[in-house]
């Protein structure tokens, strides 16, 4: 079953910057099945040493 992505949101990945849609969990943003970022820090979830993140101040309710 998919899940229906609610929110878009800004991601930083190495050196690029690209809008992705997301849906909430209740203690992360899920962009596929393997990427979830933390909702208090906007860090990739299970990968520490991971360079990506979730601009969370850039997280908007998809219409």
């Amino acid at each position: 079953m998919k899940n229906i992505k609610t929110h878009s949101g800004l991601l930083i990945h190495k050196e690029q910057t690209r809008r992705v849609r997301l849906h909430e969990t209740p203690s992360a943003w899920r962009h596929t099945r393997r990427e979830c970022y933390s909702k208090t820090t906007g860090r990739r979830c299970g990968s520490p040493d991971s360079l990506s993140r979730l601009i969370l101040s850039s997280i908007q309710a998809i219409e």
